[in-house]
């Protein structure tokens, strides 16, 4: 089947074939996406089956350097006692 989405971020759409029996194993059987599906990317595996966010949108919205800014800021409060 192809498994056409949306990005609920930018509205783009994506679209890529999938094999019938393992969309059902993942939407109605409740099994793992990442062992169904090893050979999907991660950015794949969120966009089709978990959040409907593509992987430019999910870097922009999860910037890898939150945790940088996290740790600045929890020195910074630190600093200010």
């Amino acid at each position: 089947m192809i498994v056409t989405v949306k990005c609920s971020h930018c509205g783009r759409e994506f679209s890529k074939k999938f094999e019938d029996e393992k969309v059902l194993r993942v939407l109605l059987h409740g099994e793992l996406v990442q062992d169904v599906f090893p050979e999907l990317s991660a950015d794949d595996r969120e966009l089709f089956f978990i959040s409907q966010i593509c992987g430019d949108c999910w870097d922009e919205i999860f910037d890898e350097d939150i945790e940088n800014k996290i740790e600045l800021s929890a020195e910074e409060f630190a600093d200010s006692k």
